[in-house]
């Protein structure tokens, strides 16, 4: 996140400095210079070199604003904050790249910038995608008002905070996420997020739709600095039966495909960098 006082966008470290935890309630009282804040995270990416390397291609870098408003310490305090969306897709193929600013109040804009841009042919046959999230954790006093980077990765996939971010990163047909069965975590597995040891968590569904589809998230999330930042890989395919199981000899997915695309994702989860 970066600051800049006079424009109303502060450091985040700065500002912990002047209010300390213990004071903090005291020091937002009549202080509207405090609770009129703005949060910008910093975008995480996956490194040109990387993307040849893993064969994955850039579909998006986009932001998202949101406002957000709570009482901390008796006073009225609002928070706008600013996510970064990057979005790369597993293809063999030239995507068009695609870059946007969503503004909103409360909900994010999907806008273009999505795997909404790449056909539908390309992703067929369980195509890879990963999308990566940046989100301020926004914290004031000590409370985050920020609830994107509250949530824990179950409660992500059911969040309607987080629809904007899992639709953009090919979650569903891109007007939102319908659960028809689950998600359920089935795995987990060891991985590296920025640097961090982190649980990569496996989970999975069926979404409704004109044509439901099997959908798998491995997913993974850290800390950096001021931010929350949640790495999601996705794989989905078209299914008739939804009541076959999830993984197995008779599922959607063998446990060998699942753990092969579980052991790509890590791989760039691992390779991610801060822009």
């Amino acid at each position: 996140m970066t600051g800049e006082q006079n424009s109303g966008t502060w450091d985040r470290r700065t500002f912990l400095q002047l209010t300390g935890a213990a004071a903090g309630a005291g020091l937002l009282a009549g202080c509207s210079e405090v609770t009129d804040q703005e949060f910008v995270a910093d975008a995480v990416v996956l490194p040109e070199d990387d993307q040849e390397a893993l064969g994955f291609a850039p579909v998006a870098e986009r932001t998202e604003r949101r406002e957000f408003s709570e009482t901390v310490g008796g006073q009225d305090v609002t928070a706008t904050v600013e996510s970064a969306v990057s979005v790369y897709v597993s293809a063999d193929v030239d995507i068009d790249f695609t870059t946007e600013t969503g503004t909103a109040t409360g909900t994010a804009t999907n806008g273009t910038g999505s795997v909404d841009d790449v056909s539908a042919e390309t992703l067929s046959g369980g195509q890879l995608s990963v999308g990566v999230l940046s989100t301020p954790a926004a914290t004031i006093a000590g409370e985050s008002l920020n609830p994107l980077a509250r949530l824990g990765l179950a409660d992500l996939l059911t969040s309607d905070q987080a629809e904007s971010f899992l639709t953009a990163a090919g979650v569903g047909e891109g007007d939102g996420v319908d659960w028809q069965r689950g998600p359920t975590e089935l795995s987990t597995a060891d991985g590296t997020l920025l640097e961090q040891d982190v649980t990569v968590e496996t989970h999975a569904g069926v979404i409704s739709g004109e044509t439901p589809n099997a959908t798998y998230l491995h997913m993974a999330r850290v800390e950096n600095d001021n931010s929350v930042v949640i790495a999601v890989g996705i794989q989905s395919f078209d299914v008739e039966d939804t009541s076959k199981e999830l993984v197995g000899p008779d599922g959607y997915m063998s446990e060998s495909e699942l753990e092969e695309a579980r052991s790509t994702v890590v791989g760039v989860d691992e390779a991610l960098v801060v822009e």
